[in-house]
């Protein structure tokens, strides 16, 4: 687990050079807003990594972080493609229901990427999914992963997501947060450029994962 990064001061308030000026403490934390990257190993059980995030979130509120990204598989990673299904959720389910109640509570922005969203109840994939929850508690935007893995080395390892997600067909436009413009991507949309080359022609600052 890591916990929040510290104030990147590099140019701010400790900066000494004669040509640059000198600035406040204040000034320093309104030009580096400060996130949490938060890291942790994810299991099957849904209410065990609900509650690791929560107490790793409730640490970055109290360092002064805005906003919190969460990883890949947050909500759970699945032992198996039936288990992984079964525990899939809508955003209505108790696990984003938590994470909005959450955010509301503490007054901070979080990324939830990716999550396994169940557009329906009785679906029979899920989509790969990364949210963003505003202090309000409102979800401000749900990317569904458009590019799913496939992977095969004989004898080693046989991937692909094709066999329980659904790839989602639209790129969203960029995020307004307390820490700049986020644009969505997730896990294997990175191998493709083009998606951040477009992120960034519409104003994003930061393209996440």
């Amino acid at each position: 687990m890591a916990a929040p990064l510290p104030h990147n001061h590099t140019n701010g308030a400790h900066c000494e050079h004669a040509d640059m000026p000198a600035y406040s403490e204040e000034d320093a934390d309104k030009m580096y807003p400060l996130v949490a990257v938060v890291q942790f190993t994810a299991t099957s059980d849904k209410v065990k990594n609900l509650a690791m995030c929560s107490g790793l979130i409730r640490k970055a509120k109290q360092r002064g972080a805005l906003m919190a990204f969460l990883p890949e598989g947050f909500d759970f990673l699945g032992e198996n493609a039936a288990q992984s299904l079964k525990q899939s959720e809508t955003l209505s389910g108790p696990i984003i229901t938590a994470y909005r109640a959450l955010a509301k509570e503490l007054r901070i922005w979080l990324s939830l990427g990716g999550f396994h969203l169940l557009e329906k109840e009785h679906d029979k994939k899920s989509h790969n999914a990364h949210l963003i929850i505003d202090a309000e508690g409102t979800v401000v935007a749900t990317y569904r992963k458009a590019h799913l893995c496939m992977l095969r080395i004989p004898g080693k390892v046989d991937l692909d997501e094709r066999q329980t997600s659904i790839a989602g067909r639209s790129i969203l436009p960029p995020v307004q947060t307390p820490v700049g413009k986020a644009g969505l991507m997730c896990c294997y949309d990175l191998r493709f450029p083009e998606i951040a080359s477009l992120l960034t022609r519409q104003g994003g600052n930061d393209t996440n994962d």
